[in-house]
């Protein structure tokens, strides 16, 4: 019955009850409940709808901090076709604004997103679960409509197009919209690394023994000591985790001995528990290359392209913004990072799983084919993947939502190579991603004002979905439902035929 469900509708039809599911939900959204806060802008929303209304007056007298700047682009964006249409620069159009900008973004990314499907090849109980892992989720089904004035949304969707153009290998596309990004998301010039590099798979499928598990090595000089990323990259990883964690935690570790012997047993559990996570995600067994083989797939033109956008993006924040201390630097990013993994144990998985849905638990269970994907896209792939895989032990989610439309694209690639998935599972995953996204779940229950709002308890019902903002009691009945959703998934992998593994995987 599930199998026809899906079977009978042809790619239009089947497509077009996907998108009525998002667009009724967004609809419903413009005249739902709205962030109490400034009248819907809440925090950080009332910074940048005050440079919607302003920005070229901010611009002019270098009011903009540096890290604000680079978030300008919407904004300054907004301000110009208000002016140009003669509208009316107040709050009310600035908010409804925001709302058709969001509405706009996720609906061209749905447009995006089935033109990967199709470039992709993907069976359609696959492209189900990339839609809904993309779509059905809490930013864009709840947090898109309530608390609008914020940049994320808008810097998801290019994430989306850029794997598009990554796809299509378009470099000319992918490096505009990684300009372009920057000054949406700051941490949108790390996709550059995806360019620096050719796209030469470091494993050679034609020539890989996959029942023996011998994956082949690109060199073959053998005066070259070969490096293997199965102790390079964890070490390296480890190395720079500590090195942030001495600067941020180390105080914590010690007065916790002092005061509470289960707060220290937590501390040092979570932090064990990310560190196996890094080893855990960055370990590629038998991979080995030279660093030879790294240097000849250096692709030097994209290189130089990704020095310049990085010196206009500079230049642009040091010639326009204001000379005040950054709010966000990229070394208290990382230390943020450091400092998040220790709150509580698994904390970050949890936080994930609930913020983007059940796609982060699935992962864990395709996690070797996974890198075999990764690694044929070349050391660009390689390294991009890895480094987001670090910056995920922080658990404010959001944080990674422009990298991860990439995550879901390998995990994609991964099962429609690898798996053969029932029409059943395929429904069920859909059914579970759009329950947890909290469409229906209302967030000022019984709160009519700002000042209600910020009671611990109400705010909470906000926070609970921002990892470094979770109450433990929030955090407990979270890490129940993982638990839960996480064996749900093993018995799938394992104890039935609703995903079976297709011979060439391992």
């Amino acid at each position: 019955m599930a199998s026809s469900f899906i079977t009978k509708y042809t790619p239009n039809s089947y497509r077009l009850v996907l998108v009525s599911i998002v667009l009724i939900i967004l609809i419903n959204g413009f005249n739902a409940e709205k962030i109490l806060l400034d009248n819907g802008f809440g925090w950080d929303g009332r910074v940048f709808g005050n440079l919607t209304l302003n920005v070229l007056g901010h611009i002019q007298r270098h009011l903009i901090e540096p890290y604000r700047f680079q978030r300008i682009a919407i904004p300054f964006c907004t301000n110009i076709v208000f002016r140009i249409f003669h509208f009316d620069l107040s709050d009310a159009n600035v908010l409804r604004a925001y709302l058709c900008i969001n509405f706009a973004c996720i609906s061209i990314g749905m447009f995006y997103y089935f033109k990967i499907a199709n470039l992709l090849q993907l069976s359609k109980n696959v492209e189900l679960i990339g839609f809904a892992s993309l779509f059905f989720c809490f930013p864009v089904l709840k947090l898109a409509m309530f608390y609008p004035v914020l940049m994320d949304i808008s810097a998801y969707i290019i994430g989306i197009i850029l794997v598009y153009y990554y796809l299509k290998q378009n470099t000319l596309i992918s490096f505009l919209l990684i300009l372009i990004g920057s000054f949406v998301y700051p941490t949108f010039i790390l996709y550059s690394i995806l360019f620096m590099f050719n796209q030469t798979p470091i494993l050679n499928n034609n020539n890989t023994s996959i029942s023996t598990n011998k994956w082949i090595a690109i060199s073959e000089n053998k005066n070259i000591l070969p490096l293997t990323i199965k102790f390079l990259f964890p070490l390296l990883l480890i190395v720079l985790f500590f090195v942030l964690f001495y600067e941020t935690n180390f105080n914590l570790i010690i007065q916790s001995f002092q005061t509470n012997l289960i707060k220290s047993i937590m501390v040092w559990a979570s932090l064990l528990v990310g560190l196996f996570y890094i080893i855990f995600l960055s370990t590629y067994n038998q991979v080995f290359f030279s660093l030879k083989d790294i240097y000849a797939a250096i692709n030097k033109k994209s290189v130089f392209v990704t020095l310049t956008i990085f010196l206009i993006i500079k230049s642009t924040i040091f010639l326009l913004s204001s000379n005040v201390a950054s709010v966000l630097t990229f070394q208290g990013y990382l230390l943020n990072v450091c400092k998040q993994v220790v709150q509580e144990p698994f904390n970050f998985l949890v936080a994930h799983t609930y913020y983007f849905g059940l796609i982060i638990l699935m992962q864990l269970f395709v996690i070797k084919n996974f890198k075999i994907v990764v690694a044929n896209y070349g050391f660009g792939m390689l390294f991009f993947i890895t480094i987001v895989f670090f910056f995920s032990v922080g658990n404010e989610s959001r944080q990674l939502i422009n990298y991860y439309p990439f995550i879901v694209l390998i995990t994609l690639i991964t099962l429609n190579k690898y798996y053969t998935i029932s029409s059943a599972f395929t429904i069920g995953f859909a059914f579970l991603n759009i329950l947890m996204s909290h469409f229906w779940y209302t967030i000022n229950k019984g709160i009519t004002t700002a000042k209600e709002f910020l009671v611990p308890e109400a705010t909470q019902r906000y926070f609970m979905f921002h990892g470094p903002w979770v109450s433990h009691y929030s955090y407990v009945i979270h890490l129940l439902i993982c638990l839960t959703l996480l064996l749900l998934v093993y018995i799938v992998f394992t104890k039935t035929k609703l995903i079976v593994k297709k011979p060439n995987s391992i």
